[in-house]
């Protein structure tokens, strides 16, 4: 993996998508659309352009990034998003910018759905050539959203893929040119799964998929005839340090350089450029390459229903406090303990059994696929630890005289 010197040394001075789109002159009539403009504009999707770009079902319209600037509607894209201030700097660099100004923002659509689970948002953007690039969204900050992500990683597809479709489908019947899909995160895997499944209509006029940090698709997907139709189109980045992007990931992807570490590299923001484009890495690093192989590992070892199990008894846990907001649900669960304790002390004994076991078996593989060292075999540990946590829960919910003190903890 290069080191920060050994760059800096090849590329000398290194920028982020904010400075790239500050520092590009050139129009897409003189520079082709590039992997760096699909970062740019799926990081726009997170952007919330519903109020300033009203959704017009008929025909594309839409109005330019510059248009959006110039009229001060600018203010309520930015009201409930995360990294107000990069997303700020980012949208204004794009209304100035000869590359970007002139691109049209059209049909946004952004759903949140706890009854069917989903969180969905996408954005079309037509370059001023005619063509057009559907970005969809990563996963926002809602408790729906981190759930609907679990759930990606079992359930064939997942609503919001279904969702994703029927926007590909309905860009694509009102407009005419080539289309390109992409996406950071969750939005990535949502453009590579439309393309290997929409009509062949559709997929003839799909010039190139962008999948930035985002998981790829089951293995009966990727080995599908329709996937095979459209892998030639793919292109995956991640970070030298991606956890996000090596999940159910075949391996063919591009690495680039980022100047977070960990977990933080899955920020679009930290990615480096230079003049010439996205600066490359070599190689992932080898904690990245290690825990690829135990994602890989734990994904295939565990049933179905073991997975499920343990994604539906934690979630069940997080929404007895009623917090829609994943960032505030710390918070939330300290003023709604009792409902927490409540919650627990419902789930029953051969739930527990079985999440043990799922979990001792996760831990497992972490160990031996990062630090070869073999845990002990049963999971009887994990789950009298999960009984004492029960416990002391049970204890905290009564009074010093044994009464319960609310009728949430019954």
């Amino acid at each position: 993996m290069s080191t920060k010197r050994e760059i800096l040394k090849k590329y000398g001075e290194t920028f982020n998508i904010i400075k790239y789109v500050e520092r590009e002159m050139r129009t897409f009539a003189e520079k082709p659309f590039s992997d760096e403009d699909s970062l740019v504009l799926a990081q726009a999707c997170y952007m919330e352009f519903d109020n300033a770009v009203p959704s017009v079902e008929i025909k594309m319209g839409g109005k330019s990034f510059a248009e959006i600037y110039k009229a001060e509607l600018f203010p309520g894209i930015f009201d409930n998003i995360q990294m107000k201030e990069n997303n700020f700097a980012l949208f204004s660099a794009l209304c100035r910018s000869p590359r970007f100004r002139d691109v049209k923002i059209n049909h946004p659509v952004e759903i949140t759905n706890s009854k069917i689970e989903e969180q969905f948002s996408a954005t079309a953007f037509v370059l001023p050539g005619g063509d057009i690039y559907i970005g969809y969204r990563g996963t926002d900050a809602s408790v729906v959203g981190w759930k609907e992500d679990f759930y990606m990683l079992i359930e064939p597809a997942i609503q919001s893929q279904y969702t994703a479709l029927e926007y590909l489908e309905s860009i694509a019947a009102i407009s005419d040119g080539e289309i390109m899909l992409g996406g950071h995160s969750k939005g990535g895997t949502l453009a590579l799964y439309r393309a290997s499944c929409c009509c062949e209509k559709t997929r003839r006029r799909i010039t190139a998929v962008y999948n930035h940090d985002g998981p790829g698709l089951t293995r009966t997907i990727r080995e599908s005839s329709e996937y095979d139709a459209v892998k030639p189109l793919v292109k995956t980045t991640i970070p030298q340090q991606s956890l996000i992007g090596i999940i159910m990931n075949d391996g063919d992807y591009s690495v680039v350089y980022s100047d977070a570490k960990g977990i933080f590299q899955h920020d679009p923001y930290t990615w480096q450029m230079s003049d010439d484009g996205f600066v490359w890495a070599d190689k992932i690093s080898k904690t990245s390459d290690k825990m690829e192989s135990a994602l890989d590992e734990m994904l295939s070892e565990l049933s179905e229903d073991e997975k499920k199990l343990a994604v539906e008894t934690v979630f069940r846990v997080i929404e007895s406090t009623g917090e829609t907001n994943f960032p505030d649900w710390p918070q939330s669960a300290l003023k709604e303990y009792e409902k927490i304790i409540a919650t627990i002390k419902e789930i029953d004994s051969d739930t527990v059994k079985k999440i043990s076991n799922t979990v001792m078996t996760m831990i497992k593989i972490v160990f031996r696929n990062m630090i070869d060292v073999e845990m002990p075999s049963p999971a009887a540990t994990l789950e009298n630890a999960f009984a004492n946590i029960k416990n002391q829960f049970s204890k905290i919910g009564k009074s010093e005289n044994g009464e319960e003190n609310s009728d949430n903890c019954r």
